[in-house]
């Protein structure tokens, strides 16, 4: 059974769900640390005047070394407001704009506001959000809920053989920061997962690789399936 692992993002790119699809279950690694200036409190959308940043605001107090599920979105803002407003800016006349925002975005980011939960389950939700959209039938586990330990390349394979795993699904750059040589002795495969961006119908400009899901999504609906399945099927090695 093939296991992926990958931190919450803030509404991830393309490539975030080709790795998934391939993926027999999907562990969201929310107890490591928070990394400021990443992708787990923002990401980039396309808008008239070109990329633009969507991010949310943390508290940061007592926090600068904590993990991502203790980070919590600075509530007293209106940043939930101003998402909103951006993305209606940016994107009220893509084809598929009243149909994400009904389906994704306003459950996630409502839902999330009302709760004032942690950065984590309000990426966890979106990105359970957008599953459910393109149905994709992918298990989705909290590596903090469950039984595994260790650092590192340690903890990868501990959370893969935690929900039954003999195989680790990579990304293409894990050749560059994997203890390789924990593998085998372990019990555990590892492969390595081809993400290539996918081009198509973008408003404003030339395209743009690598935005927030959000964009395939506004420009191309469920369409956006395609995209994930064509490009993960058979890609992994």
């Amino acid at each position: 059974m093939t296991v992926a692992i990958h931190q919450p993002n803030y509404f991830p790119y393309l490539g975030f769900f080709q790795k998934l699809a391939q993926a027999d279950v999907f562990i969201i690694l929310d107890n490591v640390q928070f990394v400021r200036g990443g992708y787990m409190n923002r990401n980039r959308i396309k808008g008239p005047a070109d990329v633009q940043w969507l991010t949310v605001p943390v508290a940061k107090k007592g926090r600068c070394y904590a993990n991502i599920d203790a980070i919590v979105p600075d509530w007293d803002q209106p940043w939930v407001r101003k998402h909103v407003a951006t993305l209606k800016n940016a994107y009220s006349r893509s084809p598929y704009f009243e149909e994400i925002m009904e389906s994704v975005v306003v459950p996630s980011l409502t839902s999330s506001e009302s709760r004032r939960c942690h950065l984590a389950d309000l990426n966890t939700l979106s990105i359970r959000s957008i599953c459910a959209y393109l149905e994709l039938s992918v298990p989705i586990r909290i590596a903090s809920a469950l039984d595994a330990h260790g650092q590192s390349t340690d903890r990868l394979i501990s959370l893969t053989k935690a929900v039954g795993g003999d195989c680790y699904l990579s990304g293409p750059t894990g050749k560059e920061y994997l203890d390789l040589e924990r593998f085998e002795p372990a019990g555990v495969e590892i492969r390595y997962a081809h993400l290539q961006p996918v081009e198509y119908a973008q408003r404003f400009q030339s395209f743009t690789a690598n935005l927030s899901i959000l964009d395939a999504l506004f420009n191309c609906g469920r369409d956006v399936l395609e995209m994930v399945n064509t490009h993960s099927a058979g890609g992994v090695s």
